[in-house]
């Protein structure tokens, strides 16, 4: 089996990860300071692994990347912590992609980023963003490449992410309204930002198979 990064709830109490099974995917909660764990609610896993989820300020819901429908791709929900309703964000045309994956609130927690991934080798794919509460998506990039890690800025103005858009893997930025995708200068890597901003962890490069961590 599987367990994908953990996530904090905003409170700091809890923590929710993923896992792939024998029985299929779900989303799991367990104290911050330890104990059994809980099975939220089934999630679809089709590659392998469930994707990171993002929590909203509020703490009462979960997006995550799961079917809209029984036998769909994978689109973007937003689950209800408190009613346990998934409500279908981003659903994806059956048979054009294989779905999408990675959902990252943006800082002030009003907007959605994720990567739509496409049929063919290395698993193409490009970012998109989404209003919370509803709308078209907006694509930001056009590269139909490899979309690693991604993350905001902590000003909510740019994502960065890792990319194969100019052959070796390395971090770019966009804005978030879409336009020019940039090498990325401030940030080493992508990782996690602190609260305020001012410290980063992320991964690096390790001499056998994996990852060192780093921090700025």
């Amino acid at each position: 089996e599987y367990v994908n990064p953990p996530t904090w709830s905003p409170d700091g109490r809890e923590v929710a990860f993923g896992r792939c099974d024998d029985d299929g995917g779900a989303i799991y909660f367990v104290s911050a300071l330890g104990g059994p764990e809980h099975r939220i609610t089934d999630v679809a896993c089709p590659y392998g692994y469930v994707p990171p989820v993002s929590w909203t300020s509020d703490g009462r819901s979960l997006v995550l990347a799961d079917r809209c429908v029984s036998d769909g791709p994978i689109g973007i929900v937003v689950f209800s912590t408190e009613t346990g309703v998934k409500r279908c964000l981003v659903a994806v045309s059956k048979g054009e992609e294989l779905g999408d994956s990675g959902p990252v609130l943006s800082p002030d927690g009003q907007t959605v980023a994720f990567v739509r991934v496409r049929t063919g080798g290395s698993w193409p794919g490009d970012l998109y963003s989404v209003p919370l509460a509803g709308g078209t998506p907006t694509r930001l990039t056009t590269d139909n490449t490899t979309v690693g890690a991604f993350m905001w800025t902590a000003d909510g103005k740019f994502i960065c992410l890792n990319s194969t858009r100019s052959g070796a893997e390395r971090t770019w930025r966009v804005p978030v309204g879409g336009g020019t995708v940039e090498p990325e200068t401030k940030y080493p890597g992508v990782g996690a930002l602190s609260r305020d901003g001012s410290r980063l962890v992320y991964p690096g490069p390790s001499a056998f198979m994996g990852s060192s961590v780093w921090r700025a």
